[in-house]
């Protein structure tokens, strides 16, 4: 649903009730505009299915890099998990835990391999594949 579709149906709610008065159309801002950016990419993630390692040509035993840190490198264990300070997780746990949010993240938002974030880095692998 759009948000104008959304706001129309409101609309119509306000006026049956009386309250047309008391609705009012605010544009978002600051984390507002965050959230709804994880929104879309995270809905983007679940149409695609989980990242896998595999798709991108990444090893096991390889590297990757937190973006913020490139002293964070946690080492791919299998086709889904890293291994990170002597615990196997998820991309998603860890850089939920390293950037301290209590929400979930998408994982592949907050790593790189040889200098490509994991998300551009899936979206050129699945533009290759498209292509062929």
């Amino acid at each position: 649903m759009s948000k104008e579709e959304a706001y129309a149906i409101l609309e119509s709610i306000a006026k049956i009730s009386g309250t047309i008065n008391c609705l009012k159309r605010l544009k978002p801002e600051g984390h507002e505009l965050e959230d709804e950016k994880l929104a879309n990419e995270v809905q983007e993630n679940t149409k695609r299915g989980p990242f896998r390692f595999s798709q991108c040509n990444i090893h096991l035993g390889e590297k990757i890099v937190f973006i913020e840190d490139n002293t964070i490198q946690p080492v791919v264990v299998d086709d889904r998990h890293i291994e990170y300070n002597g615990q196997t997780t998820s991309l998603s746990a860890l850089a939920q835990q390293l950037k301290g949010f209590t929400h979930p993240v998408q994982g592949t938002l907050w790593f790189a391999y040889k200098g490509t974030k994991l998300t551009d880095l899936r979206e050129q692998m699945e533009k290759e594949k498209s292509a062929q």
